[in-house]
């Protein structure tokens, strides 16, 4: 718009000049034509100076001659525009004729002819050029005004129209600046939501980065600071809480309802602590709680409570899940570091379960040596698989009638290179905690299946067999497969193999374990109950899964030589109700068989008939038995 102002403004200084310029045209016109009148009219007074005085026609045709040059060269001037001075030119040229016929006759005295022609033609020529050079003259200057006042209106309009663009340019300018000042208020706005939205991001970031993705609590670089700070503030106490046996849960359930499980256990242990005190999730079903000032018996208490929430059923999405928690307390004392609390909480843990589960355990310096020792244990043990250390020993079942071995149980043994032979209470736990038992347990059952028929054989008839299974084989969804597998490699019938699990193997009660328990009985092979009667809700489990035997666990059998047999004899018309195979446990004495056999119970094992013996040694027995019966040993192992 700028550059159509100075455009304009440049046409107007031009047109303005071009009309000064005609202007000043039309006055020089106007002038040379006054000026031409002027000598026409001298010229005229010198023709009655000639008629005046006879003497003076020389001096009156050289004064002509004078005129006639100069209105030759007015004639001719620029000034004058080329119409006006080819029609004045032509009327002078006329008028120079008929004067110079004048001039002509006074010069030969013929004054009446030169009157004659002065009122015929010359003074008439004269009227009608002098009226021509005015009306010429009136028209330059009227052009010239004109003009004037065309140059003035379009230099007042031109400055008009330069006010109104300055104007609109100015007004154009104001909101321009405007819009400068909005957009920079509104980049600066921009500037702090970005400042903002990076200050949250940073905030984001952070949170994420100290906090756990599942349950929000905190993770274990926050906790870690946490405890630092309050270990230099004053006499913190740290809690290790660890989920027992949270895999069966994922492997049974999911893991959706795992993280369920995981998310509910965050919001308990939330509502078990003080405001101050910190809840940590440190990784799978670890937790950890800080308590920022705690003695051993705010500890303890902390503890309980935890425990006692925990061990309340879980209701995720209509599944009731019951779990427990082991938990490991280690307290502030002088010269511990702060790191060394989570570690000893960590290791006080390991001994609460391994005491039992579902309890907490102070930490203790000499218990740094049991878990070095467990850790031991389970490095020694992956060797151990690997290289065929672990064997398969036989304790006999025998029908309490007869004496006749029915049965055989299949116990592992670990022949160590250094310790010699370790019982299963050496490394079973270990193996448990560690998920080898899912190894262990395959190769239990692939051997047994094979040697079993190396019994029989001995025997002269079949010797069933039966298997352990643990917890977390029986939620294991390959089980089924693997025992189909070992059936067929050895040639064994499903009938004569029994797999034997303890109550808290189906606790979980899920629609997995139930599954595979089911798929398990459609194979043909038997399912025993083991150590009946110590578990929880017995008989719910008796009808919601196929169970054909049931062992009564050693602890009622060994009452029966205190006289105490009521929880046997119970147990024994439970059988008789459901049409269960009964076997009794841990049978030490002549004495117990005798009451045994006296109640009516058909079949029992113990160190009484016979201890755990290797395939040769009880293959051996049984060729030499006689009847197929195995003589009690005469004492224990």
């Amino acid at each position: 718009m700028l550059a159509g102002v100075t455009l304009l403004l440049g046409l107007v200084a031009y047109s303005n000049l071009t009309l000064q310029q005609r202007d000043a045209a039309a006055g020089e016109t106007t002038r040379l034509l006054g000026e031409l009148d002027l000598l026409l009219h001298e010229e005229s007074s010198l023709l009655w100076r000639a008629l005046a005085d006879r003497s003076a026609p020389v001096q009156v045709a050289r004064r002509l001659g004078t005129l006639r040059t100069r209105e030759r060269a007015i004639l001719d001037a620029r000034g004058l525009a080329g119409s006006i001075r080819q029609r004045i030119g032509d009327k002078v040229d006329r008028y120079h004729q008929v004067l110079d016929r004048e001039l002509g006759l006074l010069a030969v005295n013929r004054t009446a002819d030169a009157l004659a022609l002065e009122r015929r033609a010359t003074d008439p020529l004269f009227g009608e050029l002098s009226r021509d050079l005015a009306a010429h003259a009136d028209a330059a200057t009227t052009r010239g005004r004109q003009a004037k006042q065309v140059a003035d209106l379009t230099l007042g309009v031109a400055l008009l129209l330069a006010a109104v663009i300055i104007g609109l340019l100015f007004r154009r300018s104001e909101r321009a600046h405007r819009e400068v000042v909005r957009a920079g208020a509104e980049l600066l706005e921009q500037e702090r939501r970005a400042l903002r939205q990076s200050h949250q991001s940073q905030a984001v970031i952070q949170y994420q980065a100290q906090h756990d993705a599942l349950t929000r609590l905190p993770n274990r670089t926050l906790f870690g600071e946490r405890v630092a700070r309050a270990a230099a503030r004053g006499q913190p106490a740290v809690l290790f809480v660890d989920l027992d046996d949270f895999k069966r849960v994922n492997d049974s359930l999911g893991h959706a309802v795992g993280d369920a499980l995981l998310v509910t256990v965050a919001e308990r242990l939330r509502a078990c602590l003080r405001p101050d005190d910190t809840p940590a999730r440190l990784g799978g079903d670890e937790f950890a709680v800080l308590l920022e000032t705690a003695d051993a018996d705010g500890a303890a208490l902390v503890a309980e409570r935890i425990l006692a929430r925990m061990a309340e059923p879980f209701d995720l999405d209509g599944t009731t899940v019951l779990v427990q928690a082991s938990i490991g307390i280690a307290l502030s004392s002088t010269g511990r570091r702060d790191a060394d609390l989570l570690r000893d909480a960590d290791v006080a843990m390991y001994v609460a379960k391994a005491a039992g589960k579902g309890r907490a355990s102070f930490f203790e310096p000499s218990m740094h040596e049991r878990v070095r020792s467990r850790l031991q244990v389970e490095s020694e043990l992956r060797t151990a698989l690997d290289s065929d250390q672990l064997t398969v020993f036989y304790q006999p079942v025998v029908a309490l009638a007869d004496g006749q071995v029915v049965a055989v149980e299949a116990l592992v043994r670990w022949r160590h290179p250094t310790r010699g032979l370790l019982g299963p209470g050496e490394f079973l736990p270990v193996a448990e905690a560690t998920g080898l038992i899912l190894p262990l347990g395959r190769m239990v059952l692939r051997h047994a299946c094979r040697q079993v028929l190396a019994l029989s054989d001995a025997a002269g008839r079949p010797i069933r067999l039966g298997v352990n299974v643990a917890a977390h084989q029986l939620a294991n969804e390959a089980l089924v497969a693997e025992v189909a597998t070992a059936l067929d490699d050895a040639g064994l019938a499903p009938d004569q193999l029994v797999l034997e699990f303890v109550e808290s193997a189906v606790m979980q009660d899920s629609a997995s374990v139930a599954g595979t328990v089911d798929a398990l009985r459609r194979l043909g092979v038997g399912l025993a109950l083991d150590d009946f009667g110590t578990g929880f809700s017995s008989l719910s489990h008796l009808q919601r899964f196929p169970i054909t035997q049931l062992k009564i666990d050693r602890s009622f059998v060994g009452r029966i030589g205190a006289g105490e047999s009521t929880m046997v004899e119970v147990i024994m018309r439970i059988a008789r109700t459901l049409g269960l195979e009964l076997v009794a446990e841990g049978v030490e004495s002549a004495m117990q068989a005798d009451h045994l056999r006296a109640l009516g119970c058909p079949l029992a094992q113990g160190y009484h008939f016979s201890p755990p013996l290797e395939l040769e040694a009880l293959a051996g027995q049984l060729r030499a038995a006689t009847g197929g019966a195995v003589v009690a040993a005469p004492g224990r192992r």
